[in-house]
């Protein structure tokens, strides 16, 4: 009776000390999943905004587009007029009539386009900068040395 008391107290001390050996593996296995999940949402975080800024540089290059065909109309326009205007002094020879009103209705129009080009060069201005932002922070947040760890053993 005391040979197989002696057995189970030898075989209980022994599954113990397994039985602890695994209890700290998937302890660590725990631990490394908690912080794997972690840095899974700052990834999916990170990817979030990634998004949600390229949606914004999407809005602003369609801006610019926008604006460039307008730009592009205006200066058809202006092309055109400044044509006409000077097929007029050309074709009609001594009946210039008003070169001074042409003169200033082109001026005008020059004002106005410029006006708009400068609005368009801060509008560009801000994209950049935007584009910068997002770039930058892309940057930060993917980091090649930081790899998602995983478990060395496997289970078993």
């Amino acid at each position: 009776m005391d040979e197989i008391i002696t057995r189970w107290a030898s075989d209980l001390s022994k599954y113990q000390k397994e039985f602890q050996d695994q209890a700290a593996k998937v302890a660590s296995w725990d631990r490394l999943l908690v912080e794997n999940g972690d840095k899974i949402q700052t990834l999916y975080l990170s990817t979030f905004e990634a998004e949600r800024q390229s949606a914004e540089i999407e809005r602003q290059l369609s801006n610019v587009e926008s604006q460039q065909s307008e730009l592009a109309a205006w200066l058809d326009r202006y092309e055109h007029d400044v044509d006409e205007m000077f097929s007029r002094q050309v074709g009609e020879g001594d009946n210039l009539q008003g070169p001074d009103q042409e003169r200033e209705r082109t001026y005008k129009l020059a004002e106005k386009l410029t006006d708009r080009l400068y609005d368009m060069g801060k509008n560009l201005t801000s994209m950049i900068e935007a584009i910068n932002d997002a770039t930058t922070t892309l940057n930060k947040t993917s980091k090649a040395d930081d790899p998602v760890s995983l478990p060395k053993k496997s289970f078993g």
